[in-house]
C-alpha cells in the first residue's frame, strides 16, 4: 500500500522532468507547490490528468492535452460495505474486476506526482518506517484514478476532485518491507495510462513491477508517523537502534 509520500523536488525540476507531457501553461498550480516531506491522506496532491475530462474517452484526439491540478488524496466510497469510507489506494486487481468504481459515473485515469514514499515494517512489535525513492532526484508517477466527489450532493459548490493511488503486488525486493507497492510508471507508460482511460486491457502492461535497482530505500525516524509533521528530517536516514535511545 502507500500511506504517505513526498514531493520535495524544486518546481523548476518538476517542470523539466514533466516536459514530455506538454502541459497546458494556463494553470498556475505549480506556483503554489512547496516542498512536502510527509503527504498524508486528505492532503492536496499534485495530479496530471487530461485537460478535457472527456478527451481520454475519445478517439478523435490523437494527443489529448493534459494539465496539472490539485486534488484531495482519498475518495469516499458510498456503499453499505464501505460505509462512506475514505479510500486512498485502489488495488489493481480490484480495478480490473471493476468493483470499487462500478457505481461511479465517470472514473478517470490520472498520475499522482511524487518523488518518494514511505512504508512500514513490523519488527519485534515495532513498526519501522522505510523511505523509498529514486536516484538523482527523479520523480515517481503513481498510476491513479480520480473522480469528482460531492461532500454534500445537494450543493455543487462542495464538489471536489479526489484521487486514489493504484497499488500492485510488491517486487521481490520491496516485499521484504510490505507485500504491496504503488503502481509506478515512467513518462511513456504514464502518458499511455492517461489517454487510454477507457481501455484498461490495453495498458495493463504499464503495471509491470519496476526492477529492484530502480528504487533506493533506507529507514527513517518514527516522527514521520505523525500526521502534520512535515520537515526535511522526515527523509533523513535513521537507524532504528538509534531511535529507540531517544525515547
Amino acid at each position: 500500500m502507500c500511506g504517505r509520500f513526498t514531493l520535495k523536488t524544486p518546481v523548476a525540476a518538476i517542470r523539466r522532468q514533466l516536459s514530455l507531457f506538454s502541459l497546458t501553461s494556463s494553470n498556475p498550480v505549480l506556483s503554489r507547490v512547496r516542498p512536502r516531506y510527509n503527504i498524508a491522506p486528505n492532503d492536496k496532491v499534485l495530479v496530471i490528468r487530461c485537460a478535457d475530462t472527456e478527451a481520454g474517452a475519445r478517439k478523435d484526439q490523437a494527443i489529448p492535452a493534459v494539465e496539472l491540478v490539485e486534488m484531495h488524496w482519498g475518495t469516499v466510497v458510498s456503499s453499505p460495505s464501505h460505509n462512506n469510507k475514505t479510500i486512498i489506494n485502489t488495488r489493481i486487481e480490484t480495478l480490473i474486476e471493476n468493483q470499487q468504481f462500478r457505481t461511479t459515473p465517470f472514473p478517470r485515469h490520472c498520475l499522482i506526482v511524487a518523488d518518494g514514499y514511505y512504508e512500514w515494517k513490523n519488527t519485534d512489535g515495532n513498526k519501522i518506517p522505510h523511505y523509498f525513492y529514486r536516484t538523482k532526484g527523479r520523480l515517481f508517477l503513481f498510476a491513479g484514478m480520480w473522480e469528482c466527489r460531492g461532500l454534500a450532493p445537494q450543493t455543487l459548490q462542495d464538489a471536489v476532485d479526489s484521487c486514489t493511488i493504484i497499488t500492485r503486488p510488491a517486487n521481490k525486493w520491496t516485499a521484504q518491507i510490505h507485500d504491496r507497492m504503488p503502481a509506478i510508471l515512467d513518462m511513456t507508460t504514464g502518458f499511455d495510462w492517461l489517454v487510454n482511460s477507457q481501455a484498461l486491457a490495453e495498458v495493463q502492461q504499464s503495471f509491470k513491477v519496476p526492477p529492484a535497482d530502480w528504487l533506493n530505500m533506507h529507514t527513517v525516524h518514527t516522527r514521520v508517523n505523525r500526521v502534520g509533521f512535515d520537515h526535511p528530517s522526515c527523509v533523513e536516514p535513521m537507524d532504528f537502534h538509534r531511535q529507540k535511545s531517544l525515547f
